[in-house]
């Protein structure tokens, strides 16, 4: 519910905006993500289930929060290099992203996150830990033979937490180039490119450490405080950012 005015304001603003365009997407796949890391995780863990009670559920449940992860934060890069290419030139990303170029970025994700769901290994829901592992048994059998093991998904987190960091950083460098060369054409369009940046570093800061925490509990034994992180973090990644 909370969503709905925040998605409101957003789609007030993205007629002249690729920026705002692509944040309502961002929207609406976090809208759906809510449900696996909130209310399925929640739902989960309160009544106990894990994958022996219910294979079938939480196996479709762990594949469609892969997809909306997945789909979400491949989202994120494309929204990292339209804040990086607005802010060097509008020419060049009217070029990238003007008219219908903006749905064929979009579209990519969508396409990635469905190859994502129909073929790649689904993360599994443990009422032991309250989180989601690949390992269905963790908890009671270790994965000695590495049966469970998803590279993929190791692979893509690691890889948004690195391109996320990467370019922001770059945003960071050439928002300072253009502030002391007066790029901005008044002092209303450097505060509304603050307020943008911070609040999309937000996003992408929360997003960083689900994504590294999310790969290093699949392969190393660490703290239940560690693992509760990491959830509040993948949850916050869709539902505290507009």
């Amino acid at each position: 519910i909370l969503y709905i005015p925040c998605m409101y304001s957003i789609w007030k603003r993205m007629a002249n905006s690729n920026c705002y365009k692509i944040m309502f997407i961002i929207g609406v796949v976090d809208m759906a993500a809510v449900l696996c890391a909130g209310f399925l995780t929640g739902y989960l863990g309160y009544f106990g289930y894990g994958f022996c009670s219910s294979p079938k559920f939480i196996y479709f449940s762990g594949a469609y929060g892969f997809f909306c992860w997945s789909t979400e934060s491949t989202i994120e890069g494309i929204l990292a290099i339209n804040r990086c290419v607005e802010i060097w030139s509008s020419e060049y990303a009217k070029k990238l992203f003007g008219g219908k170029k903006l749905f064929i970025w979009l579209g990519i994700p969508f396409l990635y996150g469905l190859a994502v769901f129909v073929w790649s290994k689904p993360i599994t829901f443990s009422g032991i830990y309250f989180s989601w592992f690949f390992n269905p048994h963790i908890g009671y059998i270790n994965d000695v033979n590495q049966e469970y093991e998803n590279t993929f998904h190791s692979i893509h987190n690691l890889s948004v937490a690195f391109f996320l960091l990467i370019t922001y950083l770059i945003f960071f460098i050439i928002f300072l180039i253009k502030s002391k060369q007066g790029g901005f054409q008044s002092h209303q369009q450097s505060y509304s490119e603050k307020m943008i940046f911070f609040q999309i570093i937000l996003i992408s800061l929360f997003n960083s450490v689900a994504a590294s925490i999310y790969v290093f509990m699949q392969y190393i034994h660490v703290n239940d405080v560690i693992i509760i992180i990491g959830q509040i973090c993948w949850l916050n990644a869709h539902g505290d950012k507009h």
